[in-house]
């Protein structure tokens, strides 16, 4: 794995760590800017550690590739962006949209 791609992704394993540390009710959408990492690594066959594999809630010895499909899955989901400010809350923003949307 290049060093760069292991950087991002060690990075945003413990934005994912964070986000999915909020209660799912208060959480922002997942991060568009975990997809650059998520794609490079979604064939490398290099064990993760195992605080990824924890963090990821994967077997410990999942592979790089196994984790940046978790990312994607996460992101897959989402119907906005979050706001940058308030990840990984869901945005003040967010919630009045929601309210005048109903």
């Amino acid at each position: 794995m290049h060093s760069a791609a292991k950087f991002q992704f060690e990075r945003i394993m413990q934005e994912y760590a964070d986000w999915r540390a909020v209660d799912a009710d208060q959480r922002s959408p997942a991060a568009a800017w975990w997809w650059g990492p998520a794609l490079a690594l979604r064939d490398d066959a290099g064990p993760m550690p195992p605080q990824f594999c924890r963090m990821t809630e994967l077997p410990l010895g999942s592979t790089y590739a196994s984790g940046a499909a978790v990312l994607r899955a996460a992101i897959a989901k989402q119907t906005r962006m979050p706001w940058p400010d308030d990840f990984p809350r869901i945005s003040r923003r967010d919630e009045r949209e929601d309210a005048t949307a109903t």
